[in-house]
């Protein structure tokens, strides 16, 4: 005994009917009866068959094309992170391979510091000499003999006016000064203070010339007193004249009283001229 299951048009299971010599009477009428023809009147609501597949089928055309583009957008995505990596990455390569070494400038003679040791780096390209050159031994040594122009060299090492220059042969010291073609530095001025010289004196300047006012000339004249002559008075002004007379007509007359004498009484004339 067993049970056939009854489909529709769609072929989905719409009832089980048992099948088998031993079915029996009191099994449920349902079991037993043909199943009922489906009613085919579709309501208006549903979606009929023939339109629905065209519908699951543009859905699954729909999920697909979506994937398409989520794959699509994810490779561009991976192309546009690589293209930026390379981008930041290339720079850094050109500079690497473009960048040149920079090269060491010489120092000037003129720039040295006497008694500093100063250490060059070696140039990439071996340097040319100028000029004829003295080689020494050591600072302050004993010469080696002279160095032609043109040979190369390269700059090891420079105490004050001394630099240490690597050639072929070895090292030698040369005096910068001469490498450079210029005259020797003046001496180092002694510490000791030197003595201060004596000042120069100059005679005083000559007065200009000047006239002598001439002295004043003294003025003699005679005194005569009531007619008798009583001396002679001098003087260099009136004044001293007439005081001068006034002395001497008071001493060899027992000293008159000075107001009995007046001027109108004096009779001065000047001296008789010397023969």
């Amino acid at each position: 005994m067993g049970y056939i299951p009854v489909r529709d048009e769609q072929g989905r299971i719409v009832d089980m009917v048992r099948s088998g010599p031993f079915q029996s009477d009191d099994e449920p009428t349902e079991l037993r009866r043909p199943p009922a023809a489906p009613d085919t009147t579709a309501p208006p609501s549903a979606i009929p068959p023939s339109r629905e597949r065209p519908r699951r089928r543009s859905h699954l055309g729909d999920e697909l094309s979506g994937q398409n583009q989520h794959a699509q957008w994810g490779g561009l995505a991976a192309i546009a992170v690589v293209a930026i990596l390379i981008y930041l990455a290339w720079p850094t390569v050109q500079r690497q391979v473009a960048a040149p070494a920079a090269p060491i400038a010489a120092t000037p003679a003129a720039e040295q510091i006497a008694g500093a040791a100063v250490t060059a780096s070696s140039s990439p390209t071996p340097l040319i000499l100028a000029r004829a050159v003295i080689a020494y031994d050591a600072p302050g040594g004993a010469p080696l003999g002279a160095l032609e122009p043109g040979r190369p060299y390269e700059r090891a090492e420079q105490i004050g006016i001394w630099r240490r220059l690597r050639l072929a042969m070895g090292d030698v010291w040369v005096r910068g000064w001469e490498m450079d073609g210029m005259p020797p530095p003046s001496p180092t001025p002694s510490p000791f203070p030197t003595a201060i010289p004596a000042p120069v004196v100059l005679p005083p300047p000559v007065p200009a010339y000047v006239q002598p006012t001439p002295a004043p000339q003294a003025t003699c004249k005679v005194v005569i007193l009531d007619g008798d002559t009583i001396g002679q008075a001098c003087g260099t002004s009136a004044d001293q004249l007439q005081s001068t007379a006034f002395a001497l007509m008071r001493t060899p007359h027992g000293g008159f009283p000075l107001e009995i004498v007046t001027p109108t009484a004096l009779n001065m004339t000047p001296p008789p001229a010397a023969p």
